[in-house]
């Protein structure tokens, strides 16, 4: 992201001693202005380091620039941690990425309390991937065909 600018949305909390930014419902977010859409970058990496004290409510969008478009939630460019649309287990969502259509992450859900990294990797017209903590999923969803998504990239529940 480098030195845009971005802007916390909602009752966001800021903890200094982390260096983190904690997200508790919908409607807190970060809204950066960087476009990540296939036409403008056809490879991206997103990545972040997250905690969780709790499992997600809805999907555990982490990183997108979906939010809450008209037509398919897999057409833009997402990291999800909580997500049953990529499997479960135990009843709880699994670390996937959207990649233009459905599939199953075999990486598993991330645990309550401790730090994960997570990585989405894009490709466009190529294998794309998520990542847990250094280990990438087996699955992919095949050639990636994200065809759209907003102008800009959200941190946290995407308005």
């Amino acid at each position: 992201i480098g030195t845009r600018a971005a802007t916390i949305v909602g009752a966001a909390v800021r903890k200094p001693a982390e260096k983190s930014v904690g997200f508790s419902s919908d409607g807190q977010y970060i809204v950066v202005p960087v476009d990540i859409n296939p036409a403008k970058m056809r490879f991206v990496t997103l990545e972040a380091w997250v905690k969780c004290d709790k499992v997600a409510s809805r999907h555990g969008w982490i990183m997108s620039n979906a939010g809450k478009l008209r037509g398919s939630w897999k057409d833009g460019r997402t990291v999800a941690l909580h997500d049953k649309r990529f499997g479960s287990t135990n009843g709880i969502g699994h670390v996937g990425i959207t990649t233009g259509k459905s599939w199953k992450s075999d990486l598993g859900k991330i645990g309550l309390g401790k730090w994960h990294h997570v990585a989405g990797v894009f490709r466009q017209g190529a294998s794309s991937f998520a990542f847990l903590n250094g280990f990438r999923s087996r699955l992919a969803g095949g050639r990636t065909k994200s065809t759209r998504g907003r102008h800009r990239m959200y941190i946290g529940s995407p308005p």
